[in-house]
């Protein structure tokens, strides 16, 4: 059975980045989804959905917050 737990203020930290990095980058039709992780250095990496305008290219946020947060070295 699934555990379920009520969120923390840590958690509401990583919704209020994903929400931010959304209204950042918003374009009509595009990035809808943001996602935020956090390191276990503490630090928060965001990102949003992407897709290509060409083909059937698309990269999801949780895959791209956390290569930033590789490509940062902070894994």
């Amino acid at each position: 059975m699934l555990e379920v737990r009520p969120l923390e203020n840590i958690d509401y930290e990583l919704i209020k980045e994903s929400e931010k990095v959304i209204e950042k980058n918003y374009r009509y039709g595009r990035h809808h989804i943001g996602s935020a992780v956090r390191t276990k250095t503490g630090n928060i990496y965001s990102a949003v959905h992407v897709e290509a305008n060409v083909g059937r290219i698309t990269v999801c946020g949780e895959a791209m917050a956390i290569g930033k947060s590789v490509s940062e070295g902070d894994y």
